[in-house]
């Protein structure tokens, strides 16, 4: 028999008896969380850290002293970090136990892959794993928080402020439903491409409730991701086998059910959950419903995943029959030939702009696809402008060196932002040369900067072509240029989703005037033999946005929060590629991206964007 004084192993054993003592009970409620534990779930619900990372650092903030039940679960996983393979288990048992996010959806398609044997690329039908759009619906209606996580309360409020000659109205078949105006949550559907690794991109889509107030990581929900390498193109296309499932998908958010037959319209597998649910109601506790109001995206995207007019194509724009040539797009005039071009409702109906399989979603109409304003403004004409006046500074007003110059002008910017208390984070770091022309033979462009910064540059560019206004009619119209532009700005800033009826008239008014002044800037610098104030489609596009904004505000439909969460993506496939490959991606990609929404649902992690 042991001595009643003699404790049973050796040191270690008896650590770790302490340790077990210590730990907390599984019955502490998983909604307790300190801020480190926040922390630590969300890092790694993201990615950022892997399982057994989390208990390590939550084991070394016990050892400081941290007595929190939920630090002291996380550091008690996987036997107290014995066995790192449980961590994982032990925390999705404890914080994922009931998941309210939908299941991933599984289905073959066409995946281009390597070869080892031969170094070929070959396609091959594999799984692919993707989050639906009729899903997600079901899925926030069943758990309770379509209204905190979509915005569904303000769905009344949203139709309400619709005008009787919204072109996307005209023949859309959602007027068509009864009591339309109560139940259809308009959506946002983004597709953007992203890098991650050294030499991989992927192309991301997702989804929103334009309605929402949350932040972009709460509202903007996954859809579907695919790196590129693995796309395969052709007959056996990966894309256009994806959205054949999302059109299925889309078309079920519309109707309000569940599909009563799969993507090849054959009944269920019997015994099946989609069997089971055939027919029945999405949202049976709400009714609600989806229709796509918005798709949104850079230019480029539109035109090459979703067929759109190029931009660097003769006919540029899909809103009106502007060409390079016979209907220029660079024509501001208030009779410029391109503006009697832009088509009806009727005949955008009849010639729509895109022959993609989207078009066949219920709903889905020519003016769904619209101009995105950190494209156009941001990375597009604001970037223009603020390049060739900052340009003009540095090589023609500043005196000395070209270096001395442009550190004069840095200096004057930074006193500028504290002037105007613009926040540190939406500031321009130091100018190089290269963030704007290198030489005089470029025609300046502001870029390397983010779209954010940009948008902030604007009143202080404004400031300095102030300061350096001559009676020289050149600097005027510079002036009066970055003038219209930093009051277009603050007329988006005001509305996030309708302009009141003054404010989309000074909107319009100031577009004109910007393009006017930027007009005869571009014509004088091109008889004077200098390059300067170029114009491009995207100064087309913006003479189309006060069109656009008589309906929805350009922040309600801009692609920052698109962007966003494309990054995030980008970060999760960097997370899963170690040792996997690219085509076997979208199973973990899924799996994470489910945990981390489904920790930020259940324990109410969610923050609003106000």
């Amino acid at each position: 028999m042991d001595h009643p004084s003699a404790a049973r192993g050796g040191h270690k054993q008896r650590r770790l008896s302490a340790d077990q003592d210590s730990a907390p009970d599984d019955d502490v409620a998983a909604s307790d969380l300190s801020p480190l534990g926040v922390c630590l779930l969300d890092k790694w619900s993201w990615g950022v850290l892997s399982a057994p990372a989390v208990q390590e650092m939550a084991q070394a903030a016990k050892l400081n002293g941290c007595r929190q039940p939920d630090i002291l679960f996380m550091a008690s996983a996987g036997t107290h970090g014995q066995h790192q393979g449980n961590v994982h288990r032990d925390l999705m048992k404890k914080y994922c136990k009931d998941m309210v996010v939908p299941e991933a959806y599984i289905t073959e398609i066409p995946f281009k892959v390597l070869d080892e044997d031969s170094g070929d690329m070959t396609v091959q039908h594999l799984d692919c794993h993707m989050l639906l759009p009729h899903d997600w619906l079901a899925s926030l209606d069943r758990a309770g928080c379509l209204q905190s996580h979509w915005g569904t309360d303000r769905v009344a409020a949203f139709w309400r402020g619709q005008k009787a000659n919204n072109p996307k109205l005209f023949q859309n078949p959602v007027t068509e439903v009864r009591d339309f105006d109560k139940v259809f949550i308009p959506l946002l559907l983004h597709g953007d491409g992203a890098r991650y690794g050294e030499r991989t991109s992927v192309m991301v889509y997702t989804v929103r409730s334009i309605l929402s107030l949350l932040s972009v990581n709460d509202s903007q929900l996954l859809l579907a991701a695919v790196p590129k390498r693995c796309r395969a193109t052709g007959a056996s296309d990966t894309w256009d086998a994806i959205w054949r499932h999302l059109v299925w998908s889309f078309q079920a958010a519309f109707e309000g059910r569940h599909p009563q037959l799969n993507v090849d319209g054959q009944p269920f597998a019997q015994g099946s959950l989609r069997q089971e649910l055939a027919g029945k109601s999405l949202c049976p506790n709400t009714g609600l419903r989806g229709i796509i109001w918005v798709i949104s995206g850079d230019m480029e995207h539109l035109a090459n995943e979703l067929k759109c007019p190029h931009p660097s194509s003769n006919q540029p724009c899909g809103k009106c029959r502007a060409n390079v040539t016979t209907v220029p797009f660079s024509d501001f005039r208030p009779a410029a030939k391109w503006k009697a071009t832009r088509p009806s409702p009727l005949e955008s109906r009849t010639s729509p702009p895109s022959a993609h399989i989207i078009m066949t979603v219920p709903g889905v109409v020519a003016q769904t696809f619209e101009f995105d304003g950190l494209h156009v403004l941001e990375l597009g004409v604001t970037s223009h402008a603020i390049g060739n006046a900052i340009a003009d500074l540095a090589y023609d007003v500043l005196p000395g060196t070209k270096s001395k110059a442009l550190a004069a002008l840095n200096k004057e910017i930074v006193n500028l932002y504290s002037d105007l208390a613009i926040r540190s984070d939406c500031r321009v770091p130091p100018l190089e040369f290269s963030n704007f022309c290198s030489s005089r033979q470029e025609y300046p462009v502001l870029h390397g900067v983010k779209a954010r910064e940009t948008r902030y540059f604007v009143p202080v560019v404004l400031a300095l072509c102030l300061k350096y206004e001559t009676a020289d009619v050149y600097t005027k119209h510079r002036t009066a240029a970055l003038r219209a532009l930093d009051h277009m700005y603050r007329v988006i800033d005001a509305h996030p989703l309708f302009f009141p009826d003054t404010d989309q008239a000074e909107f319009k008014e100031q577009v004109e005037t910007f393009l006017a002044h930027y007009s005869w800037l571009a014509k004088q610098s091109m008889d004077a033999g200098q390059n300067k104030w170029s114009v491009v489609p995207k100064h087309h596009y913006t003479a189309h946005l006060p069109d656009q904004t008589q309906f929805l505000a350009l922040r309600a439909s801009w692609t920052y929060g698109g962007e966003s969460i494309v990054g995030r993506i980008s970060a999760l496939f960097q997370a899963s590629s170690a040792g996997t490959a690219a085509h076997k991606t979208t199973k973990p990609v899924i799996g994470k991206y489910r945990i981390a929404l489904n920790l930020r649902l259940t324990l109410q992690l969610c923050s609003s964007d106000a």
